[in-house]
């Protein structure tokens, strides 16, 4: 039905201008209707003066709204609609966005994020002129009645807003999916964020690079569905249907340090891949020995404020891990230890101090060296948060 999307519109964007200027905007009203359309006026949200509703079909469509853009350049354009929310709404209105180098589908939940500018499609190229559009029709995947009432799809406006430099990646639509050759890759996100997609040219076409990108005051927590753990950005092959699930959480006041952001002094060494329950991409690892330590890794953050802070740690564990890594942690208020075993409780963040008095700015830290045992097991050095709870 749909053309194969082989090369990813980022790639196939690389000779197409970054245009500046003004959105193109098509309301509803200025759309190609077929089928019959309900003209509709007493939703707050809506894009102008109204919109268009219609009731929903399974297998093929009766009606659609095509919006075709008068593009004045070639060049790539980002893809946004506009709609009324409301709980008799598809949650997975399907929209077909025609560019010059293949389709999209996106598949939108018209329950939620209405009455603002959603985008469905990124880094589109467009030719000069009407050959692309973007169309809604009313067959969604969740056609037909929803308890006693008929579930509506809702034709309000659209726009094509010039990329300019912003196309560096491609976002996937928000709790929709995208058709790439054969294969849909369907994303559901909860919380406060986007993801974006860079994908391999050639041979590896159906390899895939996710960034998940959280939005302003959040914090990416984990994949779920076909993915797991935090590893930020990831690499997926598109070998059958995939649905994915990215979770953003209201970011804390505190600081999280990365290893790679770590001090690091004697022999240490990085992880050759990301194990399961490594945070992000690596970690370092040394090996345990009595006396005096050959390797410390410091972490210390940046943070925002004075005040009493808990602080967590992050490792992989596994059956080669020391038993009683030190880790310890120094405040304003002193210098506090905790031996922790690293061959349990991986994957999640495990709290070493609590109520512990930090200054703004860098001045404290947590450290751990390689003194543990038994002897010879690895000591893992990943991240730490510092998590504040109030003020002294």
């Amino acid at each position: 039905m749909l053309r194969k999307f082989y090369l990813s519109l980022l790639i196939a964007c690389a000779s197409w201008p970054l245009l500046a200027g003004e959105p193109i905007v098509i309301d509803n009203t200025e759309a190609l209707l077929t089928g019959e359309w309900i003209l509709g006026t007493t939703q707050p949200d809506k894009h102008g003066s109204d919109y268009h509703h219609i009731s929903t079909t399974p297998g093929d469509a009766t009606a659609t709204a095509i919006y075709r853009p008068d593009i004045p350049s070639s060049g790539v354009y980002h893809v946004e609609i506009f709609y009324p929310q409301h709980s008799n709404r598809s949650t997975a209105s399907p929209w077909r966005i025609s560019c010059a180098r293949g389709e999209i589908i996106a598949h939108v939940n018209q329950t939620l994020l209405g009455g603002q500018w959603l985008r469905i499609a990124s880094a589109c190229p467009f030719e000069k002129g009407t050959n692309g559009f973007v169309m809604l029709s009313n067959n969604p995947p969740d056609a037909g009645m929803r308890g006693t009432n008929p579930v509506r799809v809702i034709a309000d406006a659209v726009r094509f807003v010039p990329a300019g430099k912003d196309a560096s990646h491609t976002a996937l639509p928000i709790n929709g999916a995208i058709k790439i050759a054969n294969y849909f890759l369907q994303l559901t996100v909860q919380g406060k964020g986007m993801v974006t997609f860079a994908q391999q040219s050639g041979a590896d076409f159906h390899r895939l690079t996710l960034s998940a990108q959280p939005a302003e005051g959040h914090v990416f927590q984990e994949w779920s569905g076909a993915l797991s753990g935090a590893r930020n950005p990831i690499t997926v092959e598109l070998s059958t249907n995939l649905h994915i699930g990215a979770t953003f959480a209201r970011a804390g006041i505190g600081a999280i340090v990365d290893n790679r952001d770590a001090e690091f002094s004697g022999q240490w060494s990085v992880s050759e891949r990301a194990w399961p329950g490594t945070r992000y991409e690596d970690y370092h690892f040394s090996t345990a020995i009595a006396g005096e330590p050959t390797a410390t890794a410091i972490f210390r953050p940046n943070l925002p404020k004075t005040g009493l802070y808990d602080v967590y740690i992050w490792y992989a564990s596994g059956s080669n891990r020391a038993t009683n890594a030190l880790w310890e942690v120094v405040s304003t208020d002193g210098t506090v230890s905790r031996h922790v075993d690293q061959t349990v409780n991986g994957g999640t963040w495990v709290l070493i101090a609590s109520n512990r008095l930090f200054g703004e700015g860098t001045g404290g830290f947590a450290r751990l060296t390689n003194v543990a045992e038994p002897l010879k097991a690895v000591v893992i050095a990943d991240a730490v948060a510092f998590v504040y709870k109030s003020e002294d």
